[in-house]
């Protein structure tokens, strides 16, 4: 697809996008779509080749999860579209998408609709199903024509830093290193792929010092809210991101740091704060949830082998949502009643 990227006010003049824009619009006004949705009408419509690729390179841009309008064009389209409504004649049960080749029809000049353009128009309510009635597309409301989206009356910036508080360092550096190219979202991957991506992710931001951030000196910086402002920032990003990043130097590191003697900080610490070593973490289980008083597990210790044994003595004692185990996880923390010489 060309990578020019239109001016999206520009484009509410392109009497060759009017047949989308209601439902370009309905995209965006609350949310109905998702990232593979907008994808998917994306796919429709460049299968019709009699859709100028202009018209694409546009209702792409206007339709790109990566980059929402912003209030201002939103506004904007929004205004444009009820206006264009009101002046147009549409029984009750008209869709979006009649909605759409009406508008086209009333202000193009030559009055017409190609067949590719109601073709894709009918693919794509055929693969999502018709958006619709107009009224209640359009919130029911041609108030909507005189929006007005007004500037912010304070200094985002100064908002920003008194919400970033005093890990705004951390925080920014972390928004500055998800916004890097190697961490642009990636849509409709199947499983094993998105785990992937997500342990690279990781990776990465393991390299830059985040994650060992709450470990003690010399294996971080002991700094346990630098580290919760970085783990944080990362649900601006991706959930699992989020999970994966909480499990391997919160939940896994954090224990070995916290709970730990300095002989598994030495062994341990380092490859877990660098993602070498991916851990698991094995506390909840099916009858105890995280009541870690209650657990059945145990750890008996064989003086003999100076060993410990790990036993699941009934079904209600199985560990349950092992975080890292299903496919990364080299070492795990397990939570058990420790039993010396027959002593609970």
């Amino acid at each position: 697809m060309d990578s020019r990227q239109p001016n999206l006010d520009t484009t509410l003049t392109d009497e060759r996008v009017r047949p989308f824009l209601p439902l370009v619009y309905l995209a965006w006004s609350d949310a109905q779509l998702s990232p593979d949705e907008l994808e998917g009408i994306c796919t429709e419509i460049a299968r019709h080749n009699g859709i100028d690729i202009d018209c694409q390179v546009a209702l792409r841009r206007w339709l790109d999860p990566e980059r929402p309008p912003t209030p201002t064009e939103f506004g904007n389209l929004a205004a444009q579209v009820v206006a264009w409504a009101a002046d147009v004649e549409l029984p009750a049960s008209a869709t979006v998408t009649d909605l759409g080749l009406a508008i086209a029809q009333a202000t193009r000049r030559d009055g017409k609709v190609s067949p590719d353009e109601r073709q894709a128009l009918d693919d794509i309510e055929d693969r999502y199903g018709p958006f619709g009635p107009v009224p209640e597309a359009l919130g029911g409301d041609i108030s909507l024509r005189d929006i007005v989206v007004p500037e912010a009356p304070f200094d985002v910036n100064v908002l920003t830093e008194a919400l970033d508080g005093r890990d705004a360092p951390t925080r920014r550096r972390m928004r500055a290193l998800l916004s890097q190219p190697d961490f642009a979202y990636r849509y409709g991957v199947d499983t094993h792929t998105y785990r992937e991506q997500v342990l690279d992710w990781a990776k990465s931001i393991a390299a830059e010092g985040f994650g060992s951030l709450g470990y003690p000196e010399p294996y971080g910086e002991d700094d346990i809210g630098a580290f919760i402002a970085g783990f944080t920032t990362l649900a601006h990003h991706d959930l699992s991101l989020l999970t994966k990043f909480g499990v391997q130097f919160g939940l896994f590191g954090g224990s070995i740091a916290r709970l730990g003697t300095a002989k598994h900080h030495e062994q341990y610490l380092d490859r877990a704060g660098s993602l070498v070593l991916p851990g698991c973490f094995a506390m909840t289980e099916t009858g105890h949830g995280s009541n870690v008083r209650d657990l059945e597990t145990t750890a008996r210790y064989d003086q003999g082998t100076d060993e410990l044994i790990i036993t699941t003595p009934n079904d209600l004692a199985r560990k349950d949502y092992i975080g890292n185990a299903a496919a990364h996880g080299q070492l795990a923390i397990v939570f058990a009643r420790l039993i010396v010489d027959d002593t609970d």
